[in-house]
């Protein structure tokens, strides 16, 4: 899995980074290896797409971001590979494609 934290406001930044690196430790330490990589960089746009095309979903949790272009650059880099989309139902994107999974993230029921 591939995390990679986008646009978050210096004001936030660390403690924010600091939960997301909670829950990479976790899982990793669960997992007994590496599943979570943390990607805190600016990506340029080959490493954003190569990053992209070898991941087999992509979740987006952005509720701020409105039109999540990510998403975007997830379907058109790996054209007719498959591929599997979750967004929160609060994200802008969540009522512009069908075929995504919608979920609330304060109902972890749906998570699962």
């Amino acid at each position: 899995m591939l995390q990679i934290s986008r646009h978050v406001s210096p004001a936030d930044a660390n403690s924010i980074l600091e939960v997301i690196r909670q829950i990479k430790n976790k899982i990793n330490e669960a997992a007994k290896r590496e599943l979570v990589h943390l990607i805190t960089d600016e990506l340029c746009l080959t490493e954003r797409y190569a990053y992209l095309k070898s991941c087999h979903s992509i979740l987006v949790t952005s509720i701020r971001e409105g039109m999540c272009l990510l998403t975007f650059e997830f379907i058109a880099v790996r054209g007719t590979i498959p591929g599997f989309i979750i967004v929160i139902e609060f994200a802008g994107i969540g009522s512009e494609l069908a075929s995504v999974k919608r979920v609330n993230p304060f109902d972890i029921s749906q998570l699962k």
